[in-house]
């Protein structure tokens, strides 16, 4: 349930941010505003760039727990198609609004946000791996296999 939640509200995130407010869309598009160029052009703020890369990174760390168990093949790679889909769309319907300007390096900055969150869940979902249960209770301690010489001393 809570990586659901944490899912829903990491794309409910990501859609506020990059499609509001929606006063500014309009029935015209602004082809000459998009920059086409990733990393070039008089737009680029850096703090846009972290900005971008951290708004995803939360998303791609619930996606990496639950939408990829199903999905054949790379999993990790569904999740980036995923989020590159998503980014890409945002993008585009900023094209039909006033203020916004879509720009290739947006989408890369989201897409790597996405992929860092695949890796921070990743490593947490090993790192849990090292843990079980004892005697079937709720505490859990961490289980490592020691070096035992032949005499049965733990080296």
């Amino acid at each position: 349930m809570m990586v659901w939640s944490g899912f829903l509200a990491s794309l409910a995130a990501v859609l506020a941010a990059t499609l509001l407010p929606w006063s500014n869309f309009v029935g015209h598009s602004h082809w000459a505003q998009v920059q086409w160029i990733p990393f070039y052009g008089r737009r680029l703020d850096w703090f846009d760039i972290a900005a971008n890369g951290a708004l995803f990174v939360p998303l791609g760390y619930f996606a990496g727990g639950f939408l990829a168990v199903g999905l054949p093949g790379k999993k990790p790679l569904w999740v980036l198609v995923g989020a590159t889909l998503l980014s890409t769309s945002a993008e585009f319907m900023q094209i039909y609004s006033h203020g916004r300007f879509p720009s290739a390096t947006d989408i890369g900055c989201n897409v790597a946000g996405a992929a860092l969150g695949l890796v921070i869940s990743a490593r947490r979902s090993s790192d849990s791996s090292k843990y079980r249960p004892l005697g079937g209770g709720k505490s859990w301690q961490r289980t490592t296999v020691e070096p035992i010489d032949r005499q049965g001393v733990i080296r």
